[in-house]
């Protein structure tokens, strides 16, 4: 009876840690849905517009990116008006998006939020990759720390007639 008690909650603990890193996940994904749609329409009315080229419009990218997390409870990633560089918050031309998540692949600890940009005359398109941890409470019992989550999310926003910005996914 004791062998089996123990195996019971052997079991009891990896459920519930498995259970609370879904519902991380979960929470994790719906704030990347938020944010790729919230900043899909910035700089939409603004000709030029480009965060991956200009300082400005990168910080102010970032701060929203972190503005739209902290609204969605999510805590992982840092941005410091003052010092933006010491953000885990990045923004990325999409064509270099492979090597933007190998690089982040390669530290697994790393809290990252992966912004990809891309523009046309006709649109701009937004995509959040967001890697971060949630902490094991019963898996520091069998040598596991913390599980890894990684999410991504896209929206498309086209610019309708004289500049008026609409998501269209």
């Amino acid at each position: 009876v004791a062998i089996l008690l123990s195996v019971l909650m052997g079991f009891t603990a990896i459920v519930i840690d498995v259970g609370i890193s879904y519902n991380n996940k979960t929470n994790l994904q719906s704030a990347a849905d938020a944010v790729s749609l919230a900043v899909s329409t910035q700089g939409a009315a603004t000709e030029g517009y480009n965060p991956v080229k200009n300082a400005t419009q990168n910080i102010a990218l970032r701060k929203s990116v972190y503005d739209y997390f902290k609204l969605n409870n999510i805590d992982s990633f840092e941005f410091d008006e003052n010092d933006p560089n010491s953000s885990n918050i990045e923004v990325w031309s999409l064509a270099r998006k492979e090597y933007a998540i190998e690089t982040a692949k390669e530290n697994p600890d790393r809290d990252v939020a992966l912004i990809f940009y891309n523009s046309t005359d006709e649109y701009q398109y937004i995509e959040v990759y967001a890697h971060t941890h949630t902490n094991a409470m019963f898996g520091k019992i069998f040598d596991f720390e913390a599980y890894n989550l990684t999410v991504s999310s896209a929206a498309k926003c086209q610019i309708l007639f004289g500049g008026n910005p609409e998501a269209l996914s």
